[in-house]
């Protein structure tokens, strides 16, 4: 059984539609902090755009009646905007056609009951605010720059979160690095030239952690690329696994930026990004202390993963248009094509 919490207009075949409107026509009209569900029932619940509509102090409540109906091993799937992304997009323009699409994305269109915002995040509060709930194994895409699409899992481990942050697309699976060796398309993403990855440790213990991936440029053969974690830096072959061991003190926000120098290289200003061969991004955590067994061992990050028919010559144009309806949607879509000129 799938949930699609606060569906309003975007009522989704497969899931059972819940939300407080009758008017939207859910399946279910209910309350999505009292979910006539019966516990670890739910094999997946999705909340897109819901939690910003609730009180800022009651984030806590709702995520964890969503824990108490997802059984253990299931995924939650919630979109959010970012804080710290809509304000970057905000200062990187300065028209008031721009400030007022982000404002009336930030607090709602504020068009019917119901729709009107009441809180916003930042990676450190929506990774705390999941972990205090359970959930675990906490991943988040930027979607159209100032969104959160995160994928979390029902189940104990370390309380570590990673942000794809900016410079990453959305992950995709039309493979132009070839398949898995059971034949499904390799998951991948692409990067422009500067790029970075937060960790977010929201627990009151040191984790010691190991980050794999690999990286591919399919127009810069032979790059290298800078890996850098604060002031300490290093050459990273393109093409290759890259092991990165690293401690994340308790409660830090740890970032990752990794840069090419494809100015440097014979490469059309077109084509400069790189893609990551995500079938081979694993994250290990473990106390820090030693002695104890990795509680995730190996654990592959799991995110949703959109089939795509970008050519993989080329990057893509552009983001995916969030799902919305309605006053909000009209609003997101003028938003994301003036997001999508900017450098």
């Amino acid at each position: 059984m799938k949930l699609n919490l606060g569906s309003g207009w975007d009522n989704r075949d497969g899931y059972i539609n819940v939300d407080f409107l009758a008017v939207h026509q859910p399946d279910v009209v209910a309350d999505v902090f009292k979910l006539p569900f019966a516990s670890h029932s739910v094999s997946e619940v999705f909340g897109q755009d819901v939690l910003e509509h609730l009180p800022r102090t009651a984030t806590g409540d709702a995520l964890a009646e969503w824990r108490r109906v997802t059984r253990d091993g299931g995924v939650a799937r919630i979109r959010v905007p970012s804080l710290f992304h809509a304000a970057d997009l905000m200062q990187r323009t300065d028209t008031l056609e721009m400030h007022e699409l982000l404002l009336q994305n930030l607090y709602g269109t504020q068009a019917y009951t119901g729709d009107i915002h009441l809180t916003s995040f930042t990676d450190r509060t929506i990774a705390a605010a999941f972990h205090a709930a359970g959930f675990r194994m906490v991943t988040a895409e930027l979607v159209d720059q100032w969104m959160w699409d995160i994928t979390a899992v029902g189940a104990d481990g370390p309380p570590l979160a990673l942000f794809w942050d900016s410079g990453f697309y959305v992950e995709e699976s039309s493979s132009p690095v070839g398949s898995t060796p059971s034949g499904e398309p390799t998951r991948w993403r692409w990067c422009d030239r500067d790029g970075s990855i937060s960790l977010v440790n929201t627990g009151d213990t040191r984790l010691r952690a190991s980050l794999t991936f690999e990286l591919v440029a399919p127009h810069a053969p032979g790059a290298a690329v800078t890996v850098r974690i604060g002031v300490e830096g290093r050459s990273a072959p393109v093409g290759e696994p890259i092991t990165i061991d690293f401690d994340v003190e308790a409660g830090q926000r740890l970032v990752i930026d990794l840069h090419a120098p494809f100015d440097q290289l014979d490469a059309p200003a077109d084509a400069r990004k790189l893609y990551f061969q995500t079938q081979h991004v694993a994250l290990t955590a473990q106390p820090a202390s030693g002695g104890s067994p990795p509680t995730l061992n190996g654990m592959e990050f799991i995110s949703d993963v959109a089939e795509s028919s970008t050519d993989p010559a080329q990057p893509p144009a552009e983001l995916p248009t969030p799902q919305a309806s309605g006053p909000e949607k009209r609003s997101r879509r003028a938003l994301k094509r003036i997001a999508a000129r900017l450098p």
